[in-house]
């Protein structure tokens, strides 16, 4: 039996930021977040990655 895939979105702007991960896998998450971190491509920033990581820690919390 595979692992439930999960996702966080966030709308900045014109731009949407969608990260996926299989349960179990968040500690890549947290680093695919730090990885985006600074991107000159995109405005994704720490502030964003901070709230991403909140919300990752909530849905932990609840499941």
């Amino acid at each position: 039996m595979s692992n439930p895939q999960r996702r966080l979105t966030l709308n900045k702007g014109d731009e949407r930021f969608i990260f996926r991960w299989e349960q179990g896998q968040e500690a890549g998450l947290l680093r695919a977040l730090w990885d985006h971190v600074g991107d000159e491509r995109t405005s994704f920033d720490a502030f964003d990655a901070a709230v991403l990581r909140a919300r990752l820690m909530r849905i932990l919390v609840v499941t």
